[in-house]
């Protein structure tokens, strides 16, 4: 069987992000930074309720930052249209697969570098450039906006980003 087109291309897409974020959750979620006591009992491994409760949160803040970014991509696309840079039924009318495909590429790219690269201050600004570049990915080849509007566009998510953070960590 031979992949073709873009419908397969975003199947792909979306099956390596769904496997970058298990092994990612698995890695981060059952990582135990306590020291192993020298003799531990041997048997199948339990996960605790601490560890139900962190990847229940983890979950929830993926599903939320999923929203948002669904928010963030619409209102980007309603900003060009009112600049006169982009109809908004070239992204409206798209199918909605091809859609969420995309948001859901930006969402794991940006819940990754800030679950990652967050917790520095300098962190932050790598993690602006990766939402940077994601949106400008995904709105180039997935969306099929010209590089000046995926550019214009992550700006506008960064900025976005940027002041979502300034709020919440009252920088």
């Amino acid at each position: 069987m031979e992949c073709r087109g873009r419908a397969c291309r975003a199947c792909c897409l979306l099956s390596l992000g769904i496997l970058f974020v298990l092994s990612g959750f698995t890695i981060g979620v059952l990582a135990n930074p306590i020291p192993i006591e020298p003799h531990p009992p041997t048997g199948i491994p339990v996960i605790s309720s601490s560890q139900a409760a962190i990847a229940g949160w983890v979950l929830f803040v993926f599903i939320v930052d999923f929203f948002l970014d669904t928010l963030l991509v619409y209102g980007g696309v309603f900003l060009l249209g009112y600049l006169h840079l982009l109809l908004p039924h070239q992204v409206l009318a798209m199918p909605k697969t091809r859609f969420f495909t995309g948001v859901l590429f930006i969402s794991l790219v940006g819940f990754m570098a800030e679950w990652g690269l967050g917790v520095t201050f300098w962190g932050l600004f790598i993690t602006l450039w990766i939402v940077l570049f994601s949106f400008c990915v995904v709105s180039r080849y997935l969306y099929g906006f010209t590089w000046k509007n995926a550019v214009y566009f992550g700006v506008f998510a960064s900025l976005v980003n940027l002041l979502v953070w300034l709020v919440l960590f009252n920088i």
